[in-house]
């Protein structure tokens, strides 16, 4: 978390992808909605995707952002090329404040991940910041490319160990600390 709030107050910061990666049920999308939370204390748009929420392909997941990023539908309504529109819409939004796109279950679209990765962000503001939150870890792709991988914040999620278990049920009052 304290890495997110690092993000959110430097427009500089070094990392523009963050990759968060666990096993079912481990908190990636509560990760996020706390995430989203922090975003709102500083005003700044945090647009929630989950992949299971539009059709996957590209004109899809932007229509889906364009929604998000322009309640009224003005410029979907008038958008002969989602992918440019959003492009173009994104880019304009992040003049006035940063941006966090979060895309959640990102497993669910993997064959997305080379546009994603080469076509869709290099065209966005350095001040559009990406979330990935998925099972796996990102590919090959964003790993072996020097470009990417010096922009990439992994954060791998794990099951708490049986201090970190006991300290969590302390702080939050929950049952007999002795068992």
């Amino acid at each position: 978390i304290e890495m997110f709030y690092q993000l959110l107050q430097d427009e500089h910061h070094p990392k523009r992808v963050i990759s968060i990666t666990g096993i079912g049920g481990i908190g990636k999308s509560s990760l996020l909605d706390q995430y989203k939370k922090i975003a709102s204390q500083y005003q700044i748009p945090f647009y929630s995707l989950d992949s299971r929420e539009f059709a996957h392909s590209p004109e899809q997941l932007c229509t889906h952002l364009l929604r998000l990023s322009d309640p009224s539908n003005n410029f979907l309504h008038q958008a002969t090329d989602p992918i440019a529109t959003c492009i173009q819409v994104l880019n304009y939004h992040s003049f006035k404040s940063p941006i966090v796109i979060a895309l959640d279950t990102y497993e669910e679209i993997l064959h997305l991940d080379d546009w994603l990765r080469e076509r869709f962000l290099p065209q966005l503001s350095q001040r559009i910041f990406f979330i990935l939150a998925s099972r796996h870890s990102l590919s090959v792709g964003w790993k072996t490319s020097p470009a990417w991988r010096k922009l990439i914040q992994e954060i791998p999620l794990s099951e708490f160990d049986d201090q970190q278990s006991i300290e969590y049920l302390q702080k939050n009052e929950i049952g007999d600390p002795h068992l």
